[in-house]
């Protein structure tokens, strides 16, 4: 019965139906922008996510639904406590198990190259089980049929490969949730320089060496060749195909992406060239305005000494509670020396230093933004950085994941935190030494904090009005050619030119060649000519006659 109520309430939606259509001038811009023209039905589809990745695509969509757009959510969001539904906002679960939240990352991080072919083989059977369960699903396949009734689809970019039927010929854009990705960057033309763009899993220092680069080159060109060529791709082909018969290269179909938004912004990232139709949005979840703290929280925080707060928050992809116990006992005496007052995002410890409290969710944006709190401390997420960064905190960074490696090495180098390895981490010396030296008293870490955060904010407009501009762009301009690059339709052979300079050396080596064989040639002439003379002039006078 709950599901016939989804597959209701999802096609009142597409048909514009769910509580009227209300004229443009019912829904204030908030953001800053003009009204729009009419109103649209948007599909957002992330079947395969992360937690964090649903957050940046839950801030477009309420952006979206703030101007009056219709929006339907794809999510692999299991939990109906935190699922959206509003007026304008629709999220519902696919509800495959293999795709659930939880179950994203491990299967993921097992389709990396360098696995074995055991793992390769058994996660290849976990995404072709879940694939089949997916277009099994009628409300998924009802979706499906009803797709082109929707103005604009938005696909996360990475790693979905098996919901591509469904923008087959369709009007698309991608949110890239884990900032500009090498590989989806090429096939919109404009694959990134290996000379000094690191590798997406690499933590590399700027400027790279020689063998730095060569390291680097080999990773951007091996995972790719095993993405694209050998493993991942072709396999979800494969399984498509036996559903989808009439479907083109998966590789085609992405190309055919009329723009990105990419959660990435020069100022805490790497400055790279970008193409009119890479747009980045970084800190599109960030929030100037926040809201009144929890009353409990707000007295907490009030209470405390002028040593302030320090606001803890190790992740929302794995309950805190699944924490390795060699590191709660070291957090835990780390926290009872400290000065501060601390504020854990953990679900439940039945004994705690006085100075600490809990709490199973917490508001992080408002207790960033007070001025109470002193440090953050982080597992290193994409997210979180920005939101540090936003806000203005220093941070210290417990990174596991090679992604937080990589946001935490950010971090050092930006001069606005320290990084502790999470598999460095033995003592809760080094956690007092790291908040130590964040709050020492010439506080370098907070005058660079807040120098990258005054960069960081400093643009002409917010990311969610850039986002929300450019997602009305791409409907009011289907398919968006203007904004598309040629360097897409090439072959990687024309792209690198080798084509042409196989010409150049054809033509470098046969100049010579010609110039050394007509020179040999003429050499040769003159030189029978002059041999003819002498024999002339060397003959009696009597032959001399003879020949004349």
């Amino acid at each position: 019965m709950d599901k016939m109520k989804q597959i209701i309430v999802v096609l009142l939606m597409v048909t514009g139906c769910t509580n009227g259509k209300d004229p443009p001038e019912k829904h204030a811009s908030w953001t800053g922008l003009a009204l729009p023209e009419s109103h649209y039905k948007i599909l957002m589809l992330l079947p395969v996510s992360t937690p964090s990745h649903r957050v940046v695509f839950l801030s477009l969509a309420k952006g979206l639904a703030d101007r009056g757009h219709k929006v339907v959510m794809l999510t692999n969001n299991n939990s109906s406590d935190d699922r959206l539904v509003t007026e304008n906002v629709y999220e519902f679960s696919h509800g495959v198990e293999e795709l659930h939240q939880i179950n994203v990352e491990d299967n993921l991080a097992e389709m990396k190259w360098g696995v074995n072919d055991d793992h390769k083989a058994r996660m290849l059977e976990v995404f072709d089980r879940a694939t089949n369960k997916l277009y099994a699903n009628a409300e998924i396949n009802e979706l499906y049929r009803k797709r082109k009734r929707f103005d604009l689809i938005i696909l996360h970019a990475e790693h979905n490969e098996v919901i591509f039927p469904f923008v087959h010929e369709m009007h698309f854009i991608t949110i890239a949730p884990e900032g500009l990705d090498y590989r989806q960057s090429a096939q919109l033309g404009n694959p990134l320089n290996p000379a000094y763009v690191p590798f997406v899993y690499l933590t590399m220092a700027s400027p790279m060496g020689l063998l730095q680069r060569v390291w680097n080159a080999w990773n951007h060109l091996a995972f790719s060749l095993y993405w694209d060529a050998y493993l991942p791709v072709p396999s979800f082909q494969k399984m498509l195909l036996s559903k989808f018969p009439n479907l083109p290269p998966l590789s085609d179909i992405e190309k055919n992406q009329s723009l990105t938004l990419s959660n990435s912004h020069f100022s805490i990232g790497t400055p790279i060239p970008l193409l009119p139709s890479q747009v980045e949005i970084a800190g599109m979840q960030c929030c100037s305005k926040t809201g009144p703290l929890p009353h409990d929280l707000q007295e907490w925080i009030d209470e405390s000494s002028n040593a302030g707060v320090i606001y803890i928050n190790l992740g929302s992809f794995a309950p805190s509670s699944s924490m390795n116990n060699d590191y709660l006992p070291i957090l835990l005496e780390a926290f009872s020396r400290i000065r501060q007052r601390v504020i854990w995002r953990y679900e439940d410890l039945p004994s705690l230093p006085k100075n600490v409290i809990t709490r199973p969710w917490c508001p992080q944006q408002d207790i960033l933004s007070h001025s109470k709190i002193k440090a953050f401390l982080t597992h290193g997420g994409l997210l979180s950085f920005q939101e540090a960064v936003y806000h203005g905190k220093p941070i210290l960074a417990i990174p596991s994941t090679l992604e937080q490696t990589r946001n935490s090495k950010t971090i050092v180098e930006k001069g606005v935190g320290i990084s502790i390895p999470k598999n460095e981490l033995i003592s809760a010396d080094q956690i007092v030494d790291g908040i130590l030296d964040l709050l020492q008293d010439n506080n370098k870490y907070q005058k660079n904090m807040a120098e990258l955060s005054a960069s960081f904010r400093d643009q002409i407009h917010t990311p969610l009005d850039r986002a929300i501009f450019w997602t009305e762009y791409a409907i009011r301009n289907p398919g968006v050619a203007a904004l598309k690059s040629p360097a897409a339709q090439l072959s990687w052979t024309e792209f690198l030119l080798l084509d042409i300079i196989a010409i150049f050396l054809v033509i470098i080596f046969l100049i010579p060649y010609l110039v050394s064989f007509i020179v040999k040639r003429c050499l040769a002439f003159v030189m029978r000519k002059l041999f003819r003379r002498e024999e002339l002039f060397s003959l009696p006078m009597s032959a001399k006659q003879k020949m004349n």
